[in-house]
């Protein structure tokens, strides 16, 4: 199995706006998500003996993993994207009722 690389256009899919605000945009929602699952999960012991500092070291570290993803992604989806797959919704055809 062989993963399709697009050739060469010329412009770098890491000079594109819209693929620096998908993968920010991902980063960000990874860095909520991990530290809301790990307040919520040590919060179930006690909210006062938290240790936000570990939460928030675990949090940053899973943005900067999916940054990365998104880096390493982009030659392999949609260009100027950091899926690794075509998101973009199918056209849709008229339907005889």
């Amino acid at each position: 199995m062989s993963i399709p690389v697009p050739a060469p256009t010329g412009r770098s899919y890491l000079a594109t706006g819209a693929f620096w605000g998908g993968a920010m945009e991902r980063c960000v929602k990874t860095i909520a998500q991990s530290l809301l699952a790990l307040l919520t999960v040590d919060a179930a012991t006690s909210v006062f003996n938290l240790d936000f500092k570990m939460a928030a070291g675990v949090a940053l570290t899973a943005g900067a993993v999916s940054l990365l993803t998104s880096v390493v992604s982009a030659p392999i989806g949609p260009p100027g994207s950091p899926s690794m797959v075509n998101d973009r919704p199918a056209p849709v055809t008229d339907v005889a009722v």
